[in-house]
């Protein structure tokens, strides 16, 4: 990956990851209603007294990829403390929109402190991206696409595939570690184990063809080798554990079947070739979407 490569790389994840704040931030936009507030409400916000220490790590971590991402962005500018002070400024700006807009929208709360968190957080970001972009970035970026990404064509675009999976899988984004919200994460899972009887073979079916596409889709854009397994097999486990803290999103245990049919499907497959291993794939997703119509 050369330099202009490397470039459009960090731009466009900077970008789908300020589409995704402003999404989470504002969700559920649908309900948005002009008449809750004004410049004169926000103008007089206040901290409040009691905020769940869930919101309070979630407010400062949030942004901290933000800051970091800006700071790989901002290649032109030389001096590092004043690429800071801009994208903690950027920081407190995107924030400060965006909890004004967000007392348009019944049952979310605009506050103080989640504009300061989320401009520390943003100071932090650059600052780490600071103390690692000292040409070692970029470096980290090419060591990797030469260890891990095949040389076949279309391989990056196999990755992005992977990643709008992941993506479909954790709408709306928006996460909660409240433990009320936990347990709606868990309780397809908990209520399926309890009761067998309940497990929807159709929704087996489909997340299990979809796995198991995810998986060879991976493998034909990844290097042929254990250390490329083990990272296919951790991020797949990861967006489906992930799925327990997001908002409205539920881990069941078809998910967890079809996880592991996905793995069979892997290990079966492994040995062949890229171009059939694309077939096979494509091939599954048409089935899978055939049968979920």
């Amino acid at each position: 990956m050369n330099k202009t490569n490397h470039l459009k790389f960090i731009f466009g994840t900077l970008l789908l990851y300020i589409v995704l704040i402003i999404y989470g931030t504002l969700y559920p936009v649908d309900q948005w209603d002009w008449s809750l507030g004004n410049w004169s409400k926000f103008l007089s916000l206040k901290i409040p007294q009691h905020v769940s220490y869930a919101d309070l790590v979630m407010n400062f971590i949030i942004y901290i990829p933000f800051g970091a991402l800006l700071y790989l962005a901002f290649t032109s500018a030389k001096r590092s403390i004043l690429k800071v002070l801009v994208i903690t400024l950027l920081g407190f700006s995107l924030s400060t929109t965006l909890e004004y807009l967000q007392q348009f929208l019944p049952g979310r709360t605009s506050s103080l402190s989640d504009i300061f968190l989320n401009t520390v957080g943003s100071m932090l970001g650059a600052l780490s991206a600071q103390l690692l972009a000292r040409n070692k970035t970029r470096i980290y970026f090419l060591n990797w696409q030469q260890q891990h990404l095949s040389h076949t064509p279309y391989s990056l675009l196999g990755l992005v595939a992977a990643l709008l999976w992941g993506a479909s899988q954790l709408v709306p984004f928006v996460p909660s570690l409240e433990v009320s919200n936990l347990r709606h994460g868990l309780a397809p899972l908990w209520h399926t184990i309890n009761n067998p009887e309940t497990l929807k073979l159709s929704k087996l079916v489909i997340y299990s063809l979809n796995i198991s596409a995810v998986f060879l889709i991976l493998r034909a854009s990844l290097k042929k080798n254990h250390r490329s397994t083990r990272l296919i097999f951790i991020f797949v486990l990861l967006i489906l554990v992930l799925k327990i803290p997001v908002v409205t999103r539920q881990l069941s245990l078809e998910a967890v079947a079809g996880f592991f049919i996905g793995l069979l499907v892997y290990g079966l497959c492994y040995r062949l070739k890229v171009s059939l291993l694309k077939l096979i794939a494509l091939i599954l997703l048409i089935i899978a979407y055939a049968y979920s119509t």
